[in-house]
C-alpha cells in the first residue's frame, strides 16, 4: 500500500520508538526489527500525531498510534493481533513504528564545498573546535534540577527552578508536560527524562492501551540497575542534590576524574599507638595517585561497577562487590592481632581474587635478594600430547610465571623473597627450546613423540617434573639391548630406564601397544614412555613373537636384522654375538656387498650396476633371503638373473614364471647371453611330458599354467623361484598369489619395474613369497602401514622403507645414466594372440602356394610383384590382424606395446612410437584413449600448422605420448623431449630405421634414449630378422625398396619367409 500524507516529526520532539521503548520486551523489539527489515510494513498516515497502517504477519493486521504533539510522552497504541487483545505490546506495533520514524527524519544539511584553493585552507577551517556545550537554561525560564534522596531506598525527584534574569536560580515548580517536550534540552536531561519514562512505566500499571503523563517522574525508585545509568547522567548535569534524610551529601553532585579508584587493604599501627595490635583498613586509591579512607566515603551504592561519592564527587570503584565496597567503607578498619600477622599475609597471597595487602612501616617482612628459581614441570597427557604448567620454586615457595608481583612473602621467616624474573623468563626460553609450544590460555604443550626425550633433558639439568597428582614424573629412555642369534633368527632382550629404575623391555612394550604412555614404577613414581623411539619401532616389535622367561624378550626372523640394528642405534649399552655383527655389516646401506663378475660361458658385457646386483644376489642366497630387483624398465633385469643362474648351474633347476608375452623373450635372451644354460618352456597342451624326464637348468612358465600345474609343481624342490614382472601376485588373495607361497625354493627373487601400483598392501604379497613372515600378518599390515600411508602418515612410510630396504633393489636410469651408452637398444619378441595366429596361418598357406608356384614358373625376378604382396600381407597380419580386415582377432604386439607405453609413463618418462602403417596408428590412438593416456600424432597429411603446434605440446610436456607415421618421420623433425623410442615394424633398414631413433636423439637431448624394436615371434618379422644377419642386403633391398628389390633372394630364400 503506498504511503500518503507524509509529515516530519516536530523539530526535537521525541521519536515514536524513544516515548514508548521500555513497554517493549527486547525479544518483541528484535522480531519487529526484523518485519521492518524484510518490508512488511504498509503505512497509510504518518505524522507527529497519528501512525496508521497495517503489517503482514501470519495474516495483514491493522496497527495505529495517537499522541498529543505537545504532550509526546501520551501515547494510544493499538493492532488487531491476539498477541496485542491479550493485554502485551506486539512485534507488528514496534515494526510500524520503527518504519514512521524513519519516514520521518530529515535529511541532513549538506555543506558546500570548497570551490578554490584559500577555502581549503581556510585557517578557521582548520582550528581545533572546543568541546561542545549545551543549554543550561536562559534566564526567564525554567530548567530541570534533581533530587536523589538514598535512604531508605535511592529516590529521585525531578522539579523544575526558574532561571532570574542575572542567572541565579529562582522559585522551583513541579514539572510540566511542555517542558518534556522542549527541544532545547540538554542531552544529560533527554537522556534522563527518557530512562526515568521507562522506570515509570515499569512501576506503573498498564492495559490495552497506555498513556504516560509527566506527573509518574516525581519520588521515581530506581533499581540499582537503573542507577548505574543515572548516576552519570546526574552527576554531568551538575544539577542533581543527594541527601540522606536531611544530611546532604552533595549539592550538587559532579563528577570524578578518569579512571576508576582501586580499592586496597592496609596493615598499619592504629593512630598514636606504634605498638597496638595493627589495624587493616580499606584505602580507596584514585588514579591521580590521592588516597583516601572509610569516612570520606559518603555514599556506596548498591550497582556494578559500584559508584560512591566522596568529597561532593561520583567515582567508580574497580573490581570489588557492592555488598563487598559498602561492607569494608562502613568502618575504619578491623585489628589484627600481631601473632597472626603471618598468617593474614599468606591467606592474602594464596587465595586469588583478593585485593593487595600492604604493609606499612616496620611491620613489614624484610626484603631478600639472591635466591634462584628452580623451575617445576606438572604434566598432564593427553591423547596426542603432553601438557605441562610451569611454576618456579623458591626454597620451597612456589611462584606463577604469570603472576606480575616481582616478591613472594614467606610467612614462616616472616621475609619476602625477590623473584629472579630475567631466570624465570629464561627458562620458559629453554622449555620452549626443548620443543615445549606455549598454550593460549597458559601452560605448554609438547607432542608425545619428543616429550620423553624433552623431559629428560630438563630433569637432567635440575628441573622437577612431577604427574598429576605430586607424584614424580620420570622421563624413560632405552638403556639396553642384548642380541643373541639362534639357526634362523634372533632373540632380543632389554630393558628401559626410568631415572634410575629399570623396566623389562617386554613390559613396555606390551603398555605402549595397549596404548598406554606411562607406566607405574616400582619406587610409586610414574614414568614416561619413549614415544620416539616407540613410534618408530612399535611396528617392528609386532612382527617379532614374545619369548618368556624370567627375563623375557623378543625373537625376531633373520630376515629383521636391518630392524634390530636400527633399535640398538639408539640404546645407551648394545650387547650382540658374531652372527649378528657379521650380518649387521652387510645389511648397513650395503656397503659390504661386492660386484661380482659375470660368469665365463656369459655372452655378453655387464655394466657396473648390473656386477653389484650380482653381488646383491650373492648376499640374499648367503643369508637365506629373497628380494625384489625393481630396476627402471630398460636397465635389464632379465639379463642380470640370467648371469646370476648362469653362475648357479648344476645346483639344480630353477623356475621363472612370467606374463606369456615374455615366455619367448626368456627363452630368446638365455639363447643370447647364456647359452650354457639348458632352458625348457613348460607350456602348451604336451607341457606334462616336460616334468616328467631330467628338468632343464631353467624352466619357463606362465602365471596360467603355474595355476592349472601346482599340484605337479610344488612337488619339486627348485633352486630358484623367479616372478618375472611380480605385480602380477600384489592381490595376496589372488589365486596366482597363492600359487606361487606354495612352490619349495632355496632361494627367490622378484623382478618389478613397479613393486608398489596402488598401495603398499601390493608389497605384502610379493614380500610374503619372498620372506614368509617378514611383513607380518597380512591385517597388522594394513593397520601399521597401509592405512597410515594412505593418510600420508611420513613415521609409517619411513618405517616400511627400513624395513624393506636390504630386499629390494632398485636403479632408475638417472641414476646410472653415466654407465649407461647414449643408445640403449633392446628387441622385444611379441607372441601372437590366438585368433592372430590363426590369421597369420592362413595368409601365410595362402601366399606360400602362389609365390612359389609364380616363382617356379617365371623365376624370382618376374615374380617380384607377387613376393612383394605376399610378404607385405604377412607383415601387416604380425603388426594387427586388423590391418587386413579382421580386427576381432586382436593383436599380441599391441597388447606388449601398450604395456610397455604404460610404464614408460607411470616412470615419468616421454615417448615415441614409429609405425609405417597408418592404420595401425589409428588402432593404437583408439587403445590409448581407452587406457587415458594423453598423446598427439602426426601423419604425413597433417597440416604443416597443426603439425607445429603438437609438436611444441609434445616438446613442452603437455602430453607424453607422440604417434609419428614413417612418411611424417623424416629429416628435419625435433623430439629431444623424449627418451623412449618404440619401433611397431620394423623395416630393417639401418637408415630408415637410425632415422627415426634420432628424432629423439638429436643435439639437445640430455638423457639417455631406449629403443625398443617390436618383432612378433614366429612370424616373417622374426624370419626376416633371422635372414638379415646372413643376407643384410638381400632384406633390405625387399623391405626398403629399390629398382630391383627381390633380386638378391633365392627360392629357398623365400621357402624360409613364408614357412
Amino acid at each position: 500500500m503506498a504511503r500518503a500524507n507524509l509529515q516530519k516529526p516536530k523539530t526535537g520532539g521525541l521519536s515514536w520508538c524513544d516515548a514508548v521503548r521500555p513497554l517493549f520486551l527486547p525479544v518483541i523489539r528484535g522480531r519487529g526489527e526484523r518485519y521492518a527489515r524484510e518490508g512488511r510494513v504498509h503505512l497509510e498516515r504518518v505524522s507527529p500525531a497519528e501512525i496508521r497502517g497495517v503489517v503482514q504477519g501470519e495474516r495483514d493486521y491493522a496497527v495505529w498510534a495517537k499522541r498529543d504533539p505537545l504532550a509526546p510522552l501520551a501515547v494510544d497504541l493499538g493492532c488487531t493481533c491476539p498477541f496485542f487483545r491479550q493485554g502485551f505490546f506486539c512485534k507488528h506495533l514496534w515494526a510500524a513504528l520503527l518504519e514512521a520514524d524513519r519516514a520521518g527524519r530529515r535529511p541532513a544539511a549538506a555543506v558546500a564545498p570548497p570551490e578554490d584553493w584559500r577555502q581549503v585552507l581556510d585557517p578557521g577551517l582548520w582550528a581545533p573546535s572546543g568541546p561542545g556545550t549545551e543549554p543550561e537554561g536562559a534566564p526567564g525560564t525554567f530548567r530541570l534540577e534533581y533530587h536523589l534522596q538514598v535512604e531508605p531506598v535511592p529516590t529521585l525527584t525531578v522539579q523544575e527552578r526558574y532561571v532570574r534574569k542575572d542567572g541565579r536560580p529562582g522559585r522551583p515548580r513541579r514539572l510540566r508536560t511542555a517542558t518534556l517536550d522542549r527541544g532545547d534540552l540538554p542531552r544529560a536531561d533527554r537522556t534522563l527524562l527518557a530512562v526515568l519514562s521507562d522506570v515509570a512505566r515499569v512501576q506503573g500499571v498498564y492495559g490495552g492501551g497506555w498513556r504516560l503523563g509527566p506527573g509518574h517522574l516525581e519520588r521515581v525508585a530506581p533499581s540499582p540497575r537503573d542507577l548505574e545509568v543515572l548516576l552519570p547522567l546526574l552527576a554531568e548535569t551538575g544539577r542533581c542534590r543527594v541527601s540522606r534524610g536531611e544530611e546532604v551529601l552533595a549539592d550538587p553532585l559532579r563528577p570524578g576524574g578518569p579512571g576508576r579508584v582501586r580499592l586496597e587493604l592496609r596493615l598499619a599501627p592504629p593512630p598514636g599507638d606504634p605498638e597496638g595490635d595493627p589495624l587493616l583498613a580499606p584505602v580507596l586509591c584514585f588514579p591521580s595517585g590521592e588516597t583516601a579512607g572509610p569516612e570520606q566515603v559518603a555514599e556506596v551504592f548498591r550497582t556494578r561497577p559500584v559508584f560512591f561519592v566522596a568529597g561532593g564527587r561520583l567515582h567508580v570503584l574497580a573490581d570489588v562487590d557492592p555488598r563487598v565496597a559498602r561492607r569494608l567503607l562502613a568502618r575504619p578498619g578491623v585489628p589484627v592481632p600481631r601473632e597472626e600477622l603471618a598468617d593474614l599475609l599468606a591467606w592474602a597471597e594464596r587465595v586469588s581474587g583478593l585485593p593487595p595487602v600492604r604493609v606499612e612501616g616496620r611491620l613489614a617482612p624484610p626484603l631478600v635478594r639472591g635466591i634462584g628459581p628452580e623451575p617445576r614441570l606438572v604434566v598432564r597427557l593427553r591423547e596426542d600430547r603432553v601438557e605441562a604448567g610451569l611454576t618456579f620454586s623458591y626454597e620451597g615457595l612456589v611462584a606463577d610465571p604469570g603472576d606480575p608481583a616481582g616478591e613472594i612473602l614467606d610467612a614462616g621467616r616472616w621475609r619476602r623473597i625477590a623473584r629472579d624474573l630475567s631466570a624465570e623468563a629464561a627458562a620458559a626460553g629453554r622449555l620452549r627450546e626443548a620443543g615445549f609450544r606455549p598454550l593460549a590460555h597458559g601452560g605448554f604443550e609438547c607432542g608425545l613423540a619428543a616429550a620423553a626425550r624433552a623431559l629428560g633433558e630438563l630433569a637432567s639439568e635440575g628441573w622437577h617434573v612431577e604427574a598429576e597428582g605430586g607424584r614424580p614424573l620420570r622421563a624413560g629412555r632405552i638403556r639396553r639391548l642384548q642380541v643373541a642369534s639362534g639357526v634362523d633368527w634372533f632373540d632380543l632382550r632389554g630393558t628401559l630406564d626410568f631415572g634410575g629404575v629399570q623396566v623389562p623391555l617386554p613390559r613396555a612394550v606390551r603398555a605402549y601397544l595397549q596404548g598406554r604412555r606411562l607406566v607405574r614404577l616400582d619406587d610409586g613414581s610414574v614414568g614416561l614412555l619413549p614415544e620416539e623411539w616407540f613410534a618408530r619401532h612399535a611396528p617392528a616389535m609386532e612382527l617379532a613373537e614374545a619369548t618368556g622367561g624370567a627375563k623375557g624378550g623378543f625373537r625376531f626372523r633373520s630376515s629383521h636384522a636391518l630392524l634390530l640394528d636400527a633399535m640398538l642405534a639408539e640404546a645407551a649399552e648394545v650387547e650382540t654375538d658374531a652372527r649378528f655383527d657379521e650380518m649387521r655389516r652387510a645389511l648397513e646401506g650395503f656397503t659390504g656387498i661386492r660386484p661380482l663378475p659375470a660368469p665365463r660361458e656369459f655372452r655378453g658385457r655387464l655394466r657396473p650396476y648390473q656386477r653389484e646386483a650380482l653381488g646383491w644376489f650373492g648376499f640374499l642366497k648367503d643369508f637365506g633371503l629373497g628380494g625384489i630387483l625393481a630396476d627402471d624398465m630398460g636397465l635389464g633385469k632379465t639379463v642380470q638373473v640370467l648371469a646370476w643362474l648362469l653362475r648357479e648351474r648344476g645346483r639344480g633347476p630353477s623356475l621363472v614364471v612370467a606374463p606369456t608375452s615374455l615366455v619367448h623373450n626368456w627363452v630368446e635372451e638365455a639363447r643370447r647371453f647364456a647359452p650354457a644354460l639348458e632352458t625348457g618352456v613348460h607350456a602348451g597342451p604336451r607341457r606334462d611330458r616336460r616334468l616328467s624326464g631330467l628338468l632343464p637348468d631353467l624352466l619357463v612358465t606362465t602365471y596360467g599354467v603355474l595355476r592349472r600345474d601346482i599340484a605337479r609343481l610344488r612337488e619339486i624342490p627348485f633352486h630358484y623361484v623367479v616372478l618375472d614382472e611380480s605385480q602380477a601376485v600384489k592381490n595376496p588373495a589372488s589365486q596366482a598369489a597363492k600359487a606361487v607361497r606354495l612352490l619349495r625354493a632355496r632361494h627367490r627373487l622378484c623382478l618389478t619395474g613397479t613393486p608398489i601400483e596402488n598401495h603398499a598392501g601390493e608389497l605384502w604379497s610379493q614380500m610374503e613369497f619372498l620372506n614368509p613372515g617378514l611383513l607380518g600378518p597380512l591385517a597388522r599390515f594394513e593397520r601399521n602401514f597401509v592405512r597410515p600411508l594412505a593418510a600420508g602418515d611420513p613415521a609409517a612410510a619411513a618405517a616400511l622403507r627400513d624395513l624393506v630396504r636390504p630386499f629390494v633393489l632398485r636403479r632408475t636410469k638417472e641414476e646410472v645414466a653415466a654407465e649407461l651408452p647414449e643408445k640403449v637398444e633392446h628387441v622385444v619378441t611379441c607372441p601372437m594372440t590366438p585368433g592372430q595366429a590363426r590369421v597369420y596361418a592362413r595368409l601365410r598357406d595362402h601366399y606360400r602356394g602362389e609365390v612359389l608356384a609364380a616363382v617356379d614358373r617365371r623365376g624370382v625376378a618376374r615374380a617380384r610383384m607377387k613376393v612383394l604382396e605376399g610378404l607385405l600381407r604377412l607383415r601387416q597380419a604380425a603388426v594387427h590382424p586388423g590391418l587386413v580386415g579382421a580386427e576381432a582377432a586382436g593383436s599380441g604386439k599391441l597388447e606388449k606395446l601398450m604395456e610397455l607405453v604404460r610404464g614408460a609413463v607411470e616412470g615419468g618418462h616421454r615417448a615415441l612410437v614409429f609405425s609405417q602403417f597408418t592404420s595401425f596408428l589409428a588402432l593404437l590412438r583408439q587403445a590409448l584413449a581407452d587406457a587415458g593416456i594423453p598423446f598427439e600424432s602426426m601423419e604425413g597429411r597433417t597440416p604443416r600448422a597443426a603439425r607445429a603446434r603438437r609438436i611444441a605440446r609434445f616438446q613442452a610436456g603437455e602430453v607424453p605420448v607422440f604417434l609419428v607415421s614413417l612418411r611424417a618421420g623424416g629429416v628435419g623433425l625435433n623430439l629431444t623431449a623424449a627418451d623412449y623410442v618404440f619401433l611397431v615394424d620394423p623395416w630393417w633398414n639401418p637408415a630408415v630405421e637410425a632415422q627415426a631413433v634420432d628424432r629423439a636423439h638429436r643435439i639437445g637431448q640430455e638423457r639417455r634414449v631406449f629403443t625398443y624394436r617390436l618383432v612378433s615371434a614366429e612370424t616373417v618379422e622374426e624370419k626376416v630378422r633371422a635372414l638379415q644377419e646372413r643376407k643384410q642386403e638381400a632384406v633390405r633391398a625387399v623391405l626398403a625398396g629399390g629398382r630391383n628389390p627381390v633380386r638378391e633372394l633365392t627360392r629357398e630364400d623365400l621357402e624360409r619367409l613364408f614357412s
